[in-house]
């Protein structure tokens, strides 16, 4: 959009009156009626839900318990290392 069409629709808007007239906030006798009612299914999709999301849970805390070894992983056991040591193959007795 370029700058003339910008002040175009400014132009526009500018002589605009009209102004709604907005009342105060919604009374709770009328939001009642609709807290009330009942939806068909609701209770069953809940339970549903919640279900899952306690599925969700134990699964990722079984994967943390199997697969979580940098938390299990003791760095400062690892730290040395290993000298070579000569070997025999064979024994002469």
């Amino acid at each position: 959009m370029s700058i003339l069409n910008r002040a175009e629709e400014y132009n526009e808007m500018k002589e605009c009156t009209f102004k709604p007239k907005i009342k105060g906030e919604v009374g709770e006798e009328i939001l009642k009626p609709k807290l009330q009612a009942r939806v068909a299914g609701l209770d069953k999709f809940m339970q549903m839900r919640d279900k899952h999301k306690k599925l969700l849970q134990e699964k990722k805390e079984r994967e943390e318990e199997v697969f979580g070894i940098e938390k299990k992983y003791n760095a400062v056991k690892h730290e040395g290392f290993t000298t070579p040591q000569p070997f025999k193959l064979s024994q002469v007795l």
